[in-house]
Formats: structure tokens, C-alpha cells, sequence
């Protein structure tokens, strides 16, 4: 973990997020590979609506493109990023 206060750590298979631990250094904005962290002077973290069974983005999302299957979004980001990369974008 890149957080040096431990706002962000792991419970089990999860990324917690202590928001009074935060600085609002925003390393850990960088550091997310899927853009789920945010800053606006402290850190913020989707929690994946852990009271819910499946998120609601997931249920949610009009082009089927949010996943619970973690190896399957990870193919997909890379994929995309490989395609971006070898059309000369960086988006």
C-alpha cells in the first residue's frame, strides 16, 4: 500500500478506507489502477456498497462494462489500454 498512514489498508480480500486517518496526500489516487480513490483536499474510496451483495454500479451499468470478476476487469483494462497505446493515444 502506498498510504504511509494507514487510511488505506486491507481487511481480508478488501481495500478499507479510514477517512481520519487521510492527509489528502492524494498517493493513493495515483497509485489506484482502476480510479476508484478521489481527493478534494481528503481522500475518498468507493466501498464497493458493502452493505449490498452486488454494487450498484455493477447492476447498474448500461454497457454490461463493470464486473465483480477482478481477473475480467483487469483483462479489460489492459486490453483497452493496449489498443489506446497502439493507436497512439493516452487516454
Amino acid at each position: 500500500m502506498v498510504c504511509s498512514t494507514g487510511a488505506l489498508h486491507k481487511e481480508g480480500d478488501k481495500t478499507a478506507f479510514d477517512v481520519d486517518k487521510c492527509t489528502g496526500c492524494g498517493l493513493c489516487q495515483l497509485a489506484c489502477p482502476f480510479g476508484v480513490v478521489w481527493t478534494d483536499k481528503i481522500a475518498h474510496k468507493c466501498d464497493l456498497c458493502s452493505s449490498r451483495e452486488v454494487p450498484t454500479c455493477v447492476v447498474t451499468c448500461p454497457a454490461n462494462a463493470l464486473s465483480l470478476d477482478f481477473d475480467l476487469a483487469n483483462r479489460r483494462a489492459r486490453n483497452r489500454a493496449a489498443m489506446l497505446i497502439a493507436q497512439g493515444r493516452r487516454e
